[in-house]
């Protein structure tokens, strides 16, 4: 009976949801001995039927082909870009950079814009964020200019908005990651601070604060709301909870002095605000943290994304995209990497187009391939 109402409640929820690649992404928890029933067993729910237009299934493609075909079927259906947000490739989450050329982005035999539903991912982005969608005075153009069936190469139209040329270390927990835990390197804390200050476009100690307190949560707290709403609360939240991470005794002798300096400006800084919550901030970090990284673009923004990024990488704005992506240029190609999603803090502005256009940028082509 049991095996049963929970069928049954599956069975409601994927009838229910109207984005197709929201109903993909709940299918990867179903088991398939054929990775593409991960699409052809879900065909019978309206999301996907009608954005498929009467795909049938076809057991002589192959899985890579069958996902494209997928992929393009359901940008050109919505005019969105949704479906890339679930489109990110395995993490990385050592420190030793490759180089760029050697990155293998995405997954093996797929193009790197292509979700595989067969592979367990995190939740995107955009979905922890609960960003609006771009607003436009004028709408967007077609969202897809070309696709190339043959290559894979998927042509898009948009902005370049940055180049990313700070990336911070990755954050490590402990196995499980239970709500005891603390980073095992919380002078990555220490170094990104250092990092802002020098790149960054605060002008003080606090607005610094705030957007590292920020930006480590994705701009949510654990109760999923904005953390722009009590920006006090969630900094002093974040002060204490990086109060209690930080030991003195297992810092490295090469960050002791930053230490110093850092606690110091924390303590003065918590002495001014109101109680704080160290255990829902700390929630927050962990589940925005896990599998991303943060950077620093050239004009000093600062952005959270997949653990993959590098310096040198580009935040692009695409149209029909609900965030910035991070794309990474193939040399003496004209074709693009995905990389993934990422969120940029306090770019309220960077969600208009018409912001992007205003700036002096002008909209160009993207291969993605």
């Amino acid at each position: 009976m049991g095996s049963r109402n929970a069928s049954i409640m599956w069975q409601k929820r994927f009838e229910q949801r109207t984005s197709p690649a929201d109903l993909l992404d709940d299918g990867r928890d179903l088991l398939a001995t054929d990775a593409r029933d991960k699409v052809y067993g879900l065909l019978g729910f309206p999301a996907l039927r009608n954005a498929l237009g009467g795909l049938e299934p076809d057991y002589t493609q192959s899985v890579e082909l069958v996902y494209t075909q997928t992929a393009i079927a359901i940008i050109k259906s919505t005019g969105n870009l949704d479906v890339l947000s679930f489109a990110e490739g395995p993490p990385r989450t050592h420190d030793s950079w490759p180089s760029p050329q050697d990155d293998e982005l995405g997954w093996p035999e797929t193009r790197t814009w292509v979700a595989r539903w067969d592979q367990e991912t995190l939740f995107p982005t955009s979905a922890m964020c609960a960003l609006p969608t771009n607003l436009a005075t004028k709408g967007p153009p077609a969202v897809v200019v070309a696709v190339d069936t043959g290559t894979g190469v998927l042509t898009l139209r948009g902005f370049l908005v940055d180049e990313i040329v700070y990336v911070a270390p990755y954050v490590h927990w402990p196995g499980g990651s239970d709500t005891e835990s603390l980073p095992t390197n919380p002078e990555a804390i220490i170094e990104l601070y250092d990092a802002m200050v020098h790149h960054g476009k605060a002008a003080s100690e606090r607005e610094t604060l705030c957007m590292l307190a920020q930006i480590l949560t994705g701009g949510l707290t654990a109760s999923y709301e904005s953390a722009e709403v009590d920006e006090q609360s969630h900094l002093a939240s974040f002060i204490s909870f990086i109060l209690g991470a930080l030991d003195p005794a297992k810092t490295t002798h090469k960050r002791r002095e930053s230490l110093k300096s850092f606690l110091a400006i924390l303590q003065q800084q918590g002495e001014q605000l109101p109680p704080a919550d160290p255990a829902k901030y700390q929630m927050a970090m962990i589940l925005m943290l896990s599998n991303r990284r943060v950077f620093i673009t050239a004009q000093g923004h600062v952005g959270l994304g997949h653990s993959r990024v590098l310096m040198g990488d580009a935040v692009v704005w695409l149209y029909g995209g609900k965030m910035p992506f991070v794309l990474r240029q193939r040399i003496g190609r004209s074709h693009w990497g995905f990389v993934g999603e990422c969120f940029l803090y306090n770019g309220d502005e960077r969600k208009s187009w018409k912001y992007v256009s205003s700036d002096g940028l002008l909209d160009r082509e993207f291969e993605l391939m």
